[in-house]
């Protein structure tokens, strides 16, 4: 959870500059209000295992704006690399380019094949 907290500061320190912090702070609570924590997982972690190639794309976008913006952009620096691990195992055909059915299953996944350094 330090990592969400980090994120999130990073996340609101752009926001916050851009003058769009409340609508930001709407999106968020949109998303963490509508699900109990087991659905928020299932959500993001299965689609996660499928999507990751694009996620990969979306956060070297972030990544930029950050850049543009001169600010700190450690935390999605090191989520463009998890993401990134999750493509380089391919998980996407591990399961057969569908979404598993819960996250236990990504989970799984990743402690038996290997993580590339």
């Amino acid at each position: 959870m330090k990592g969400f907290t980090a994120l999130l500061l990073e996340t609101l320190t752009a926001a916050y500059k851009s003058g769009i912090d409340r609508e930001i702070l709407t999106s968020i609570r949109g998303t963490l209000s509508s699900h109990s924590t087991e659905e928020l997982a299932n959500l993001l972690l299965t689609r996660t295992a499928i999507h990751a190639e694009r996620r990969v794309a979306e956060m070297e976008e972030v990544i930029g704006t950050l850049k543009d913006l001169d600010l700190d952009y450690s935390v999605s620096l090191a989520t463009k690399g998890k993401l990134q691990q999750i493509v380089d195992l391919d998980l996407k055909s591990h399961f057969d380019m569908k979404v598993p059915d819960h996250f236990v299953q990504v989970l799984e996944a990743l402690m038996n094949k290997s993580v590339p350094q």
